[in-house]
């Protein structure tokens, strides 16, 4: 006998089974049925008599995931015999499918809608707990839930490609008006009747009509809850650390974790991992986080290392930020008994690359123990030239990058970036390294070549620049998350004025960036010995400005990038000076301005000692004064 054959949960009243059977074809119909396209009609109240002795197995693939633990084993779809039945729904309802018949076979049945070549499966079943004058091992699908117009395919073979005769029948009842296009959710208090799951709605219906007669109140929420198994998250105060998803104990590959379940409460969803007895819980749930950086496959374990029977699932929450009311929707995998001593688990599975996960241990019908869980990961074959590593001039989410040449050599300096991941800091040695591969970096591209910038509109770019050591303190410019400025090239400015000066992209400014930037303002005598002045990231849109006091005749050191790794391109910097103007001794007539009018005044008292035209104070107007009204030209 298979595990748990007669243990699985079934609630009767929803289909009328053997000697309720109306109307039956009165000999087998062999091959007519044998492809979705030639499907045989099948009716509510109906049932139709089929032979699978005498057919084929069909292409279309059958996903047992959907009903784990009730022993459908289809195995290869084209070695299985199977048989095809259709019918089109005129309105929307509840469905149930069976294949009882007293000298039936061992089956297994899939229900798909859509069209022959086009097939969505909605369901599966193996085996169901037996009812009636019905045979052992025969298949029930119920509570599918119908869309009026639709079409439905009922493919029926057997358990490990088994044939045999049986009959296939179904019931159909329809929606109540007020369980047919309900918008409100059934896990929610709202002011209508009936509730957005049709099946739901009508279990709850059947025993309180004020549900769909007048409001969803909380007592209907509280029913769909019990009845229906709607989840919602609730973490019990106390337990171990791990008690909950929201506080998971974070591992690494190569973890060996010690356990104890026995204080652990119940936190999670049901889940479906193949358990007899249609035990879909996993009962005192502990919580346990792993990030995988690259592509691969993990392997969570309590084989043979616990002294209950496991149970191990998988939840994928992303960037790990998650709701866990959704975790239902998260669910990855599961597994209860692996190829291990005493129903320990082993769950293998295959990761993506940047992503987050929940690994949930607990424990088969309510039992509890001790043990170890084990965690390991094994990243997907990659080498440098893979072409799917991504470009070798940007971050990567794995080891290596797609330039084998260029990997090679950036690898030889830091070995890490072919060990644990391709970061910034190996993008950045791939400019250096495999030029011209990702570009010259701008003579600016180090503080060191700082460049200056002039009043008014500047043409700035960052275009192959690398990300450069010196980055702003992070309590002054973190911004979404980051306090680096990527791709960041140098400027210098020498303030003529005192007062507010303003370095602007925005276009209200007659500033432009083709990219999201990043701007930062520093201070010091060098560039060994700075001091943040001032940081923005987003004044307009994604575009930088930044207002700071300056000091007549101080120089400050200008810092432009990216707030993404990847930001490059170019803008228009616009710089003004709002405060006042810096009293300029080659300006001799004090119109603001040095050009000709005082070139003139100056070469007319050439020779003397004009004290206004005698520039550097030495007591003659010479080429010393002349030089110095010609380095100060406007």
């Amino acid at each position: 006998m298979k595990r748990g054959q007669t243990m699985n949960k079934f609630e009767t009243g929803s289909l009328a089974v053997a000697g309720g059977l109306a109307v039956m074809l009165s000999c087998p119909t062999a091959m007519a049925q044998d492809e979705c396209s030639t499907a045989l009609p099948l009716a509510p109240g109906a049932p139709v008599q089929v032979d699978t002795t005498v057919a084929t197995g069909s292409a279309e693939p059958v996903d047992a995931g959907q009903c784990l633990g009730t022993f459908l084993a289809w195995g290869d779809p084209l070695g299985n015999p199977d048989v095809w039945l259709v019918w089109t729904a005129k309105e929307a309802g509840l469905a149930a499918f069976s294949t009882c018949d007293p000298d039936g076979f061992d089956t297994s049945m899939v229900v798909y809608t859509g069209s022959c070549g086009d097939l969505t499966q909605l369901a599966c079943n193996g085996d169901t707990q037996v009812l009636g004058d019905c045979q052992q091992y025969y298949s029930l699908i119920e509570n599918v839930v119908i869309d009026a117009g639709a079409t439905y395919y009922v493919r029926v073979g057997g358990y490990a490609s088994v044939a045999g005769v049986t009959t296939v029948s179904m019931s159909f009842e329809k929606l109540s008006a007020s369980c047919n296009g309900a918008e409100g959710d059934c896990g929610v208090v709202h002011e209508t009747p009936g509730c957005n799951d049709g099946a739901c709605c009508e279990q709850v219906c059947a025993f309180a009509p004020f549900c769909c007669e007048v409001e969803w109140d909380e007592f209907c929420v509280e029913s769909a809850i019990k009845t229906c198994g709607i989840y919602q998250y609730e973490c019990p105060a106390g337990g171990p650390v791990n008690n909950c998803p929201t506080s998971p104990i974070v591992v690494a590959s190569g973890d060996v974790v010690a356990f104890d379940t026995t204080l652990a409460d119940t936190v999670g969803p049901e889940e479906n991992c193949g358990s007899s007895g249609n035990d879909l819980q996993i009962h005192s749930d502990l919580w346990y986080r792993f990030s995988a950086k690259t592509a691969g496959t993990l392997v969570a374990s309590t084989c043979s290392t616990a002294d209950f029977d496991t149970k191990i699932a998988l939840y994928d929450i992303g960037d790990g930020i998650f709701d866990p009311n959704e975790l239902p929707e998260l669910f990855v995998a599961c597994n209860e008994d692996g190829p291990c001593k005493f129903f320990t688990s082993l769950l293998t599975v295959a990761l993506d690359a940047g992503t987050t996960y929940l690994v949930r241990l607990g424990g088969f019908g309510f039992e509890t123990g001790t043990g170890t869980i084990s965690f390991e990961f094994v990243p997907d074959a990659a080498s440098c030239g893979d072409p799917d590593a991504g470009t070798c001039c940007e971050a990567q989410a794995g080891p290596f990058c797609a330039e084998g040449d260029c990997c090679e050599a950036v690898c030889a300096i830091d070995p890490a970036c072919c060990d644990e991941l391709w970061d910034a800091s190996c993008a950045d040695l791939a400019f250096t390294a495999c030029t011209p591969l990702c570009g010259t970096p701008p003579a600016n591209d180090e503080c060191e070549g700082a460049i200056p910038l002039v009043l008014g509109a500047n043409f700035v770019e960052n275009v192959n620049a690398s990300t450069g050591p010196i980055q702003p303190p992070a309590e002054q410019c973190t911004f979404f998350g980051s306090s680096t400025i990527n791709n960041d090239v140098w400027f210098t400015y020498t303030s003529a004025c005192d007062g507010p000066v303003i370095l602007s992209f925005c276009p209200g400014n007659g500033g432009s960036a083709t990219f999201d930037t990043k701007l930062a303002v520093w201070s010091g005598p060098d560039c060994d010995n700075l001091s943040i002045v001032g940081c923005n990231d987003d004044t307009c849109g994604t575009r930088s400005e930044v207002l700071f006091d300056a000091v007549c005749g101080e120089v400050y050191l200008i810092q432009f990038g990216a707030w993404a790794s990847q930001g490059q391109g170019t803008g228009e910097l616009v710089l003004s000076c709002a405060g006042d103007s810096c009293d300029n001794p080659a300006d001799i007539n004090g119109d603001g301005v040095v050009d000709g009018a005082d070139l003139t005044i100056l070469l007319a008292a050439w020779g003397t000692d004009n004290a206004l035209s005698d520039l550097n104070g030495d007591g003659i107007v010479d080429g010393a004064d002349l030089t110095i009204l010609l380095a100060a030209w406007s």
